[in-house]
């Protein structure tokens, strides 16, 4: 997938997803979603934050942490994403 437009089609048609957060996961059964990612938005005053799905624990933890926040996650993998959780 290299595009949401791409997803969008694929759950129009009812096509069975299999999503993943792996890049260099090339199997046409998967959806990577590793492309979208990133903070939409952050308002730490408010203890909010928005992120896309294919963001990154590390990135989440990082964000986070300039602010002298944090999320507890359950896991140890931080390449892991958001979005897999």
């Amino acid at each position: 997938m290299s595009s949401i437009a791409e997803l969008q089609k694929q759950v129009r048609e009812g096509k069975e997803l299999r999503i993943t957060g792996r890049a260099d996961s090339k199997d046409e059964g998967f959806i990577n979603i590793s492309s979208y990612s990133g903070v939409v938005e952050y308002f730490p005053e408010e203890l909010v934050i928005t992120l896309k799905a294919g963001t990154t624990i590390q990135e989440v933890n990082s964000t986070l942490a300039s602010c002298g926040q944090g999320l507890a996650f359950f896991t140890d993998n931080l390449e892991q994403t958001i979005g897999a959780l």
